[in-house]
């Protein structure tokens, strides 16, 4: 089977670009997390405020 290498620099192109979206995705739900985490923290700080006042 004979592979162009214009075809071969299409399919390499085209994994490196899916590696870089599925690393940008995967940093995006590890900065939504964290988000979440300190939202979290927040409110349990603003919970035991309440009930401290």
């Amino acid at each position: 089977m004979k592979i162009s290498v214009w075809n071969f620099g299409k399919i390499v192109l085209r994994r490196r670009f899916s590696a870089f979206g599925i690393k940008k995705t995967f940093i995006n739900q590890i900065l939504r997390f964290k988000q979440q985490l300190l939202e979290i923290a927040g409110l349990s700080r603003s919970v035991k405020g309440a009930f401290a006042s």
